[in-house]
């Protein structure tokens, strides 16, 4: 898990939980730690130290308290302990949801209103799914407040994993694990005891004529498949009930050594008993198949949901694949499907999801184009797609949150005290084209630190025209060609912020752009300029990358693909 977290976030969080070691030791064993997230788009990760049995429920309590008390919306665990630390999978069921329990009904949540518990490995849905279960009927009485909203939401969770599973059905079991039906069905195993009186003769001949009677009408099936490997326990214990009520035995081998092998002995039908078993092992064949055409979609495409913090949550692959299997066959129909809170359905029309009468957005992440434009900066928010074309945009502005880091980083470096917003530009092919640009100028320039972020003003009608094809040196003139006929950037966003180069639109609104300029080696401009002039020693294609004024306040390019427009600031 620690491994994965790192690998996604970045260097950043191990730096940070490091420097927290330096300053404050070694952690005891369930002790809480609060870091950044690095890349990833959440507010922060929370690092539980050495759990164990005696520490784990005291542990996700403090984990909720830590997130409630930083306002967060939403939390998320793994199974905590079940891997290298080797806390059971029913003990870490107990004490996790005992620890959620105990918040809900002691602590006084003020923000907290999410928690998610996410289990990859589907024979720990069953541990999970019985505690939920038992929580809900424990709480059902005492619920007030924040704690009924974790007793609806554990009914509904508890419901959707006890709802019947395809091997349910084809069975004719009622709920997914198949106990209630194996205990309703399962009798001690009986045995039949003959006393034969007579001759010896006699004795030997009936004794004969009944095993030729077993020999007879007994008769035993195998199946040896590779389906028989996917098998849940509550999946075995179901087939097992199965054959009970028809009065065979069925035994599953899944040993190792590639045994999987299906055996059913009886002296009934065990030809309709085995067709049945065969229907199960390809409903499991198709559902394997499925979830991997599921999981091979979702590292193309991922369909997500907007949380009311304004993050965006990818579906499960298996919803990921139906959503967009409904979505290919008409882009503007509706989807219905059943999640863990229940019964849901996307309008593609509107891409707005309903769930539990919540209304939320939803957006179609092609992240295959992404990767063909993989220069773009990894904390940039997936492209979305464009409604009319189904491609993903060209460009795409992102808003950025006021409590973002992000945010703050951008508005302290301009000093405004007016922003209206802040948005970050997303275009892949002018990001792509100035990632070749520095490529050639850093190869001309060794050693030397050849990008500045600086600031650009314009009107409104020139942001737009900017952030969609980029800086154009062909408008140069309009504010002057002091040292060159170029496009000019400055240190300091005070310059630009003056209204001659940020002029107004009709709501007195004003903008201007936070750049990456490479300047590259630069040398003193003059009007006359239309290119850089020619190094010293150089040949005539050898020039300066930038020209600058006096005290190296100004800079100007002479290359479109020279300067990125990152960030579009709205101030008044």
């Amino acid at each position: 898990m620690a491994q994965a977290i790192c690998q996604k976030a970045g260097p950043s969080v191990a730096t940070e939980c490091q420097q927290y070691i330096t300053r404050n030791g070694q952690q005891d064993h369930g002790a809480v730690v609060l870091t950044g997230a690095g890349n990833m788009p959440y507010k922060g990760i929370l690092h539980l130290t050495h759990p164990n049995t005696k520490v784990l429920k005291k542990s996700i309590k403090t984990c909720l308290e830590t997130a409630d008390k930083k306002g967060f919306r939403s939390i998320s665990f793994p199974a905590v302990g079940t891997g290298g630390f080797a806390i059971s999978p029913d003990q870490a069921a107990s004490l996790m949801l005992d620890g959620v329990t105990d918040f809900a009904q002691k602590g006084s949540p003020q923000s907290l209103t999410t928690v998610r518990i996410t289990v990859f490995q589907q024979q720990m849905l069953q541990n999970f799914h019985s505690e939920m279960d038992q929580r809900a009927r424990e709480l059902v009485h005492k619920s007030r407040g924040f704690s009924a909203k974790v007793t609806s939401r554990f009914k509904k969770v508890a419901h959707s994993l006890g709802k019947r599973s395809r091997v349910a059905k084809i069975l004719g079991f009622s709920s997914s694990d198949g106990k209630r039906s194996v205990g309703d069905t399962t009798t001690t195993p009986t045995s039949l005891l003959l006393h034969f009186y007579g001759t010896d003769g006699a004795v030997d001949m009936a004794k004969r004529r009944v095993q030729e009677t077993v020999d007879e009408n007994f008769k035993e099936e195998k199946i040896n498949d590779a389906a028989v490997l996917q098998l849940s326990s509550d999946e075995v214990d179901m087939l097992k009930a199965y054959g009970q009520q028809n009065s065979v035995s069925i035994i599953v081998d899944q040993g190792q050594g590639g045994r999987h092998c299906i055996t059913i002995q009886g002296i009934s039908d065990v030809a309709s008993v085995m067709s049945k078993v065969w229907e199960v092992l390809h409903a499991k064949m198709e559902e394997s198949r499925k979830r991997e055409q599921a999981l091979s979609l979702k590292k193309d495409l991922s369909w997500c949901y907007e949380q009311p913090d304004g993050t965006y949550v990818p579906f499960d692959p298996l919803i990921n694949l139906q959503i967009e299997e409904a979505y290919r066959k008409n882009k503007k129909g509706k989807v219905q499907y059943e999640d863990d809170v229940g019964q849901c359905e996307i309008d593609f029309s509107t891409m707005k999801e309903k769930a539990s009468g919540q209304v939320s957005n939803v957006r179609r992440d092609n992240l295959k184009a992404c990767a063909v434009t993989s220069a773009v900066p990894s904390h940039w928010d997936p492209q979305p797609n464009d409604l009319k074309s189904g491609k993903p945009q060209l460009c795409h502005l992102v808003n950025l949150k006021s409590s973002s880091k992000e945010y703050k980083t951008v508005s302290s470096k301009c000093g405004l005290t007016s922003i209206i917003s802040i948005e970050r530009v997303q275009n892949p092919t002018l990001w792509s084209q100035y990632c070749a640009q520095k490529q050639k100028i850093s190869l001309k320039n060794p050693g030397i630190n050849i990008e500045q972020d600086l600031w650009h003003g314009s009107s409104a009608d020139s942001c737009t025209k900017i952030y969609h094809n980029g800086f154009n040196r062909s408008y140069a003139g309009v504010h002057g060609v002091s040292i060159g006929k170029g496009t000019y950037f400055a240190v300091q966003a005070s310059y630009p912020v003056d209204r001659r180069f940020a002029s107004s639109d009709v709501s007195g609104h004003r903008r201007m752009f936070l750049a990456k300029v490479l300047t590259g080696l630069s040398t003193p401009g003059d009007s006359s300029m239309i290119v850089p002039p020619t190094r010293p020693g150089g040949g005539p294609l050898d020039t300066y990358d930038s020209t600058t004024d006096d005290d190296s306040s100004m800079f100007c390019v002479f290359h479109d693909a020279q300067a990125y427009p990152e960030y579009l600031i709205t101030f008044a």
